[in-house]
């Protein structure tokens, strides 16, 4: 007794690998003056799956200062940075294969560096000072000294 049959055996590809990104830690500059909508920086990320599983989303965890390209990983900012109240943002940014249930995440620290500009004018505490002067006081003589605050920093302060 002899019985042929056909049999159709369908491979399934796992999703075998993390995204890995080309560095652990991003660190960028952007000036406090820059416009919304520019781009600090790029994150990349591969992952070794072939097809599909390979593809790769990018998000980051909650932040109200910048946002990213789902796509590109390009970083650019969504609000008006201000050097005197942050000096620097640090952001974690997720790559996510496209493996649905099964999908992988690979993780990395993006730091933001606010580079401060002189965009503060130094500010006379007391707007009138009044003091009186002999005329005996030789040339060159300090008679009086007067402070003004600047919110900028280092060399713009």
């Amino acid at each position: 007794l002899n019985a042929n049959f056909t049999l159709a055996i369908r491979v399934t590809q796992i999703n075998r690998y993390d995204p890995i990104f080309s560095t652990e830690v991003y660190t960028w500059i952007i000036n406090e003056d820059a416009s919304l909508g520019t781009a600090a920086g790029r994150v990349t990320a591969a992952d070794k799956d072939p097809g599909l599983f390979g593809s790769l989303r990018y998000s980051i965890e909650s932040n109200q200062n910048f946002q990213i390209n789902p796509l590109t990983g390009v970083v650019n900012l969504t609000s008006v940075l201000e050097y005197s109240i942050a000096k620097s943002y640090s952001l974690v940014v997720m790559a996510t294969d496209n493996a649905g249930i099964n999908s992988r995440n690979g993780f990395a620290l993006v730091v933001i560096n606010v580079h401060d500009m002189n965009n503060h004018a130094p500010v006379f505490p007391n707007t009138s000072v009044e003091m009186t002067v002999s005329e005996n006081f030789q040339v060159g003589t300090v008679f009086q000294i007067v402070f003004a605050e600047d919110l900028d920093s280092g060399d713009n302060g």
